[in-house]
């Protein structure tokens, strides 16, 4: 709100306290005074019959997808997200970069791998699932790489909800009956919670951070916790997904548009919403590790007390 008060505009906001009903009357409500909408939908498949009495409005105003794609209706105009499957792109480069994937494929050494990913009605943790298996099939390919468990497709290594506990006792399942000595070389995970959970299921089976045999775990999401697990060294990489940048980005393309100019836009390709290609501005995301942390505290992200074991 404060990006778009300092672009000049009086925004409102309504919270709909995850009602969908809720949603449809505030988005009646705000369309008889808005010049434009922005949306992020707690249902998205609930929205086609709402949006399209706005389409059928004399002088319609535009509607942004905000954070999560409105689904079954072409009166969508633009989206704004954060490019998940560049994000599963970014993990994979970390496992081939920082377990040394090419030199092991040289000496054919295998390393071992276990996935949990988000869950499988999200289709953001589809495309973050397609985005690291784009960088590492080729490992699966040449055997550098394994998945002892054999859990290898999107369908079965999401984890409904992306729950911890669900993480934990998925992971600790893999461990007791593929991992009776040691762990996996690395554990790739959608999400915090996911990567937690993971940690949870180790220290459970008495394995211990820093010692030998501490897997390379990915995570996503920065949240504290699991920033303080990053410092501490029980996961290696986590994804920051800066709602800041997001909400800058949305703000950028809103002015552009109710300016008469067209919004720059960086996908036409990859998000449809079942009716059409929704244009889309992808927000930039960062890899955080024990190296870079510090700048979650220096540009206000968290206070340094927040974040620190």
């Amino acid at each position: 709100l404060q990006q778009l008060e300092n672009a000049g505009y009086e925004p409102k906001a309504y919270y709909a306290e995850n009602d969908t009903d809720t949603q449809i009357n505030q988005i009646r409500q705000a369309k008889e005074e808005a010049a434009a909408l922005v949306i992020s939908p707690v249902d998205e498949y609930s929205l086609t019959e709402v949006l399209e009495e706005i389409k059928q409005d004399s002088d319609p105003i535009p509607v942004f997808a905000y954070d999560k794609l409105i689904r079954d209706t072409d009166a969508v105009n633009y989206y704004v997200t954060f490019n998940t499957r560049k994000a599963g792109k970014m993990v994979g480069d970390s496992i081939i970069k920082k377990m040394d994937l090419e030199k092991a494929r040289e000496e054919k050494k295998t390393l071992t791998i276990e996935f949990l990913m988000g869950s499988p009605d999200d289709r953001d943790a589809l495309f973050f699932y397609n985005g690291v298996m784009e960088k590492l099939q080729e490992y699966f390919d040449d055997g550098t790489l394994v998945c002892t468990s054999g859990k290898l497709t999107f369908d079965d290594t999401a984890v409904m909800r992306s729950g911890r506990n669900t993480a934990k006792n998925d992971m600790a399942e893999i461990l007791s009956q593929n991992y009776t000595e040691g762990a996996p070389d690395i554990i790739c995970t959608g999400a915090d919670d996911l990567a937690l959970g993971a940690v949870d299921a180790l220290e459970d089976a008495g394995h211990v951070s820093g010692e030998d045999g501490w897997p390379m775990i990915t995570g996503g999401g920065c949240e504290a916790e699991a920033v303080t697990a990053v410092i501490q060294g029980k996961i290696e990489d986590d994804l920051l997904f800066d709602n800041r940048v997001l909400a800058h980005d949305c703000v950028t393309m809103v002015d552009a548009l109710l300016k008469g100019e067209k919004p720059e836009i960086s996908d036409y390709e990859q998000y449809d919403n079942g009716t059409k290609i929704v244009g889309t501005v992808t927000s930039d995301i960062q890899l955080i590790d024990a190296d870079n942390y510090q700048m979650l505290v220096d540009d206000g992200y968290y206070e340094e007390k927040e974040i620190m074991p």
